[in-house]
């Protein structure tokens, strides 16, 4: 399979993939135009603080452990809108479908 650039699969990702609701916060991307290998996405919200209003990254430590059981991998971690001190970070997960 070609390697493609940043642009390349950005426009192909964004052309050619669909999402579907998974619960709560998840959210679950498959892409059809890579028949070699295809990749599911998911996306967790999870919270940045803890139960005495510090942010602390334990929270995405623990779930990407319980993803990672379940055959997820690790893409990335966000932080939406970024506030000063952020209120919960964006997990960003996938596996081979």
């Amino acid at each position: 399979m070609p390697r493609l650039s940043r642009e390349e699969f950005s426009r192909n990702f964004s052309q050619n993939c669909s999402g579907t609701a998974l619960t709560g916060n998840d959210f679950s991307v498959t892409n059809p135009a890579y028949h070699e290998i295809m990749y599911e996405y998911k996306f967790v919200r999870v919270s940045a603080k803890n139960k005495k209003g510090l942010v602390d990254i334990t929270h995405c430590e623990a779930e990407i452990a319980t993803q990672a059981k379940q055959g997820w991998r690790l893409v990335q971690i966000l932080v939406e809108n970024p506030p000063i001190i952020p209120d919960e970070y964006m997990i960003v997960l996938e596996k081979t479908l």
